[in-house]
């Protein structure tokens, strides 16, 4: 993750998860604490898509399960 093409990404992962420590622990910001969290959960989505083979094909693939077994659960 230090390789000169992803050391944009890391950089941006671990300030948003400096960020997210630092409004829970010192701000104690709820709704920026929820921001931060959702900013990491999408630079790590992007990390899969960019860097995994076949991350965008398997990200579909888990997402439509994921889907298919939520509305499972609700008998939708």
């Amino acid at each position: 993750m230090v390789s000169k093409e992803r050391l944009p990404f890391t950089l941006g992962f671990l300030g948003r998860m400096v960020g997210t420590i630092y409004v829970s622990m010192v701000l104690h910001s709820y709704l920026l604490s929820v921001f931060f969290s959702v900013l990491q959960v999408l630079a790590l989505l992007y990390y899969a898509v960019s860097y995994f083979p076949g991350g965008s094909a398997g990200l579909r693939f888990l997402s439509s399960t994921l889907t298919s077994s939520v509305l499972g659960c609700f008998g939708s």
